[in-house]
């Protein structure tokens, strides 16, 4: 499984699984519809059958990878809670990461960031930060954990976190607040995904129905378009000029020919 979660610039990674991150999936997924598009756009305007039924063949490929991954998504939401939660409580006592590709994360700056913003101390509660590595014999909290309504100026909030007092510090832990908000934006991207599998069905059954038309399928046996709006023309004349009156065509009673009375 992956785990790449931002929030600002709190940004918790596990740097050998950087490949199978949310991000590296979108971006992949955006690549592969942008080719998929070219693929059934050179298809339609060449009248190419072959290259047609590859651009289905990619439909439909594309959209049995969404079903798979919505229904697994769903079914491991709980799982996937928590992992979370481990990763928060793996990386609460590091300082700092570095990533496989030798980038620098001050995780310390991080989690100051993200207890600020969602107004949250630790994970579960404050005392996940009690004999941290920044101070392994003491029940000190990060300064961050400190709510500004107890105090009245940023001066005073100075080391606020090595003060016995928990009244004064946020009394809720920063998991489930970051687990909504990171699953607030995963039903979005499930949203959006529902709707660009109904797109993809829909141009799916645009191009069945093109592969097994008859102007799609004279266009693909070697003539061009013009050719073959040429040969449709020249169809409608001729019937056209079956059905003309000639000027010396006789309109009557076949029974009153005056040959006929010629014995």
């Amino acid at each position: 499984m992956f785990s790449i979660f931002c929030f600002e610039d709190f940004i918790i990674i596990h740097s050998h699984c950087l490949s199978f991150s949310t991000a590296g999936l979108c971006c992949s997924t955006g690549v592969a519809v942008c080719i998929i598009c070219t693929v059934g756009w050179i298809a339609a305007t060449a009248y190419n059958r072959r290259l047609l039924l590859t651009y289905i063949g990619f439909v439909v490929l594309l959209a049995i990878i969404q079903t798979v991954t919505g229904i697994l998504g769903l079914s491991y939401k709980e799982a996937a809670r928590e992992h979370v939660r481990l990763d928060l409580l793996h990386n609460i006592n590091r300082t700092a990461l570095v990533t496989s590709q030798g980038r620098v994360f001050d995780l310390t700056a991080s989690w100051d960031k993200l207890q600020k913003s969602l107004k949250c101390c630790g994970v579960n509660n404050a005392s996940d930060w009690h004999y941290s590595r920044r101070w392994p014999s003491q029940q000190f909290v990060p300064d961050s954990c400190c709510d500004p309504e107890h105090f009245s100026d940023v001066v005073s909030m100075g080391h606020c976190g090595k003060v016995d007092n928990s009244t004064i510090l946020y009394q809720q832990g920063c998991f489930e607040v970051f687990a909504d908000w990171l699953y607030h934006h995963v039903s979005v991207m499930n949203w959006i995904s529902l709707t660009l599998l109904f797109v993809e069905l829909s141009s799916l059954g645009i191009a069945v129905s093109l592969v097994n038309s008859e102007s799609f399928f004279a266009g693909s046996s070697g003539k061009s378009r013009d050719e073959y709006h040429r040969c449709l023309v020249e169809l409608n004349e001729m019937d056209a000029r079956d059905l003309r009156v000639q000027p010396m065509d006789r309109i009557g009673d076949a029974r009153q020919d005056p040959l006929d009375n010629v014995h």
